[in-house]
């Protein structure tokens, strides 16, 4: 298939991933991009654990759609679920028409797909909404709706190349999005991301699964939900200049502006 944006990878799990050209970077994780989906943002979410009759989960950075797949895997099945997904672009949609598992989560792929296809899909008992376009846009018509969410699975491209998604006043507009229990979960530890949340008001937990080398980041709004990480772990990247975050009050700055003054800002602390 020819598309010189987008290259597919297939990982150690045997999932495939796609290679963007744009962000130089893979969608996943080489160590296996579906079981990274898994065990990394659905089981820690600890929305597995809920009893509730309707889950709603935001899912920023639908990829291949793998957070969502895992998600429908594994959910209770008379549990009704509505999901949010976000996507900056739909231009590799023929990667996705012919992936194929060969098992049982061919089906929930073909429901997957048919969202990414035409924008929602919908079954009575999984509903799926895919918002194409800036990710900060669609949080904010989302909060004008009035839904709160169970999980929030954290997956755009990482902070150095996709800095606008990683903002301190893009997680402030999560936290107002998020049910009192609910989780977040995120591939990333790097020591601005975990200072933006923590400003943000959330506390925070590690991700860590013995499947992958690095550790990620789970944020919550209800203290105890989780072990956390400890005050003084907190003060020390706070103190620690690297921990700068990203800002972005507008929620509307292109990331070169918002990585240049996230620079300027460490260089007149470091004075």
């Amino acid at each position: 298939m020819k598309n010189d944006k987008y290259k597919m990878v297939v990982t150690e799990d045997g999932s495939s991933s796609l290679y963007s050209e744009n962000f130089t970077e893979l969608m996943h994780t080489r160590h296996g991009a579906f079981n990274e989906s898994l065990e990394k943002h659905v089981i820690p979410s600890l929305i597995l654990n809920k009893e509730k009759k309707q889950l709603n989960v935001l899912d920023i950075g639908f990829g291949m759609g793998y957070n969502i797949l895992a998600l429908l895997t594994e959910i209770k099945k008379n549990q009704c679920i509505h999901i949010d997904s976000f996507e900056f672009d739909r231009g590799y949609i023929e990667f996705l028409r012919n992936l194929q598992f060969n098992d049982e989560k061919d089906i929930y792929y073909s429901k997957i797909f048919s969202a990414f296809e035409n924008g929602t899909y919908s079954d009575g008992i999984i509903s799926i909404s895919v918002h194409f376009g800036d990710a900060r846009t669609s949080l904010l018509n989302l909060l004008n709706n009035g839904r709160l969410y169970d999980a929030v699975f954290q997956d755009p491209f990482s902070p150095s190349k996709n800095c606008e998604l990683w903002t301190l006043d893009y997680f402030k507009l999560i936290y107002k999005l998020m049910c009192d229990d609910a989780v977040l979960t995120t591939y990333s530890n790097a020591f601005q991301v975990r200072r933006a949340m923590s400003e943000a008001g959330f506390y925070l937990a590690r991700n860590v699964n013995s499947s992958f080398r690095k550790e990620g980041t789970l944020c919550f709004k209800k203290r105890g939900l989780l072990p956390e990480i400890s005050d003084q772990e907190l003060l020390e990247i706070i103190n620690n200049y690297k921990s700068v975050p990203f800002r972005d009050d507008t929620l509307k700055a292109d990331r070169e502006y918002i990585a240049e003054e996230r620079r300027k800002e460490i260089v007149r602390n470091k004075i």
